[in-house]
Formats: C-alpha cells, structure tokens, sequence
C-alpha cells in the first residue's frame, strides 16, 4: 500500500516564503516620524482681572493671544513641561508656601516702538517671587527670554504697525487702575508663537 504523503513542513528548513513579504527575523521598519515643532513653555500668571481690558486688544496684536494664551504675565519663559515628581512637588511647596497677592497696573510701558506693556506699581513681589522659584530652576531665566526686556510686564501687543500700538495703549489707559488678584501660577505650552494652539499642563496654588 502506498503511504499518504506529509504535508507537514520538513524541519529544519523554511516555511516557503510568499512573495513581497517582510524577511523572517528582520524588525519592522518604524513609520517615518511626524513632523515634530520644536515645542516651548512657560510659567506665568493668570491675568484674568485684566482680560476684559485687553482682550480684543491682544487678539489683534499680540500673537500668544491668537494661540489660545490669556493675558499673562511670564515668572519664568522659556520653561519646561518635564518636571519629576519631585520638581513638581517641591514647585508646588513654594507657591504654597509664598501665599495670594494682588498686583496693580496703573500705566503702560513701551520697550523701543514695538512693544507695548502693562508694568505692575509695584513689582518687588514678584522678583521675591521669581527669585525662590529659581532656586528650584536656576537655568530658566526670569520673565523672558529676551534680557533686555527681562522685567515684569504684561503685553498688550508687539510686533505690530506703531499707529496700531499706540491706539492700543490709549484704549487701555482708560480703564487704569486694575488691580489683578493672584491666587494660582500656571504652566503652558506649545509651538513657537503663531505657528499652533497652547495648552495649559498645570495649575499651582498661591497659598494653601
């Protein structure tokens, strides 16, 4: 009688290889990378008393507002959103621990003629403020990365025709005096200004 004959595959040799197939044993090639903006940060403060004065204002001349940030002021910029466990307790130990203020604005500013700002009266409690924060993050430099213009100050708009600046700053003058109550510091970020949409990471107390 003749026997059946095997189907069974050989061992020691190949299973047959079906034709355009990826190799046994090669790894996979990884799909090409997305194109990826280089991405910044900042720690700031939450304006939200001055938002109704500058709104409309900053959607037309100031870009971060475009971008989905709010009237702010920078503590530290550039900043980072990779923070360890430890860093972000121990942030969120200094906030606490320095407590709720208010700030004033009472007049504007201007750096050169492309830039025009709201200065707090008073800002020593914010450089006390900066200063504890970087001794946590000493490689992050104090509000701005530009040193010339490293002072507190919230933009009402720049980079921007002069007569448009300067119409701005008159419409802001007439609702001075504001006074911004501070009660959290918050971590944003996103792609260079005007190329994306921010998002804020991360809100920390001002006091317990």
């Amino acid at each position: 009688m003749k026997s059946a004959t095997s189907t069974s595959p050989v061992i020691g040799t190949s299973p047959r290889r079906v034709e355009g197939a990826r190799p046994y044993n090669v790894p996979m090639e990884s799909p090409p990378e997305p194109y990826v903006v280089l991405r910044q940060s900042a720690l700031m403060l939450n304006c939200a008393d001055l938002e109704p004065a500058l709104h409309d204002i900053r959607m037309a001349l100031d870009p971060s507002a475009a971008d989905g940030v709010p009237a702010h002021l920078n503590l530290l910029y550039p900043f980072t959103t990779r923070l360890s466990v430890e860093q972000d307790d121990q942030l969120n130990q200094v906030l606490r621990d320095f407590g709720r203020f208010q700030l004033e604005f009472s007049t504007t500013a201007w750096f050169g003629t492309d830039s025009v700002y709201l200065p707090p009266t008073d800002p020593v409690i914010l450089n006390n403020l900066v200063t504890r924060i970087r001794d946590l993050f000493p490689d992050h430099p104090a509000f701005g990365a530009v040193p010339e213009r490293a002072i507190p100050h919230v933009t009402i708009g720049k980079r921007a025709p002069l007569e448009a600046l300067k119409a701005a700053e008159v419409r802001v003058l007439k609702h001075l005096p504001i006074v911004q109550r501070c009660t959290t510091v918050e971590l944003w970020s996103g792609p260079p200004p005007g190329t994306g949409a921010w998002r804020r990471h991360r809100t920390y107390a001002l006091g317990s």
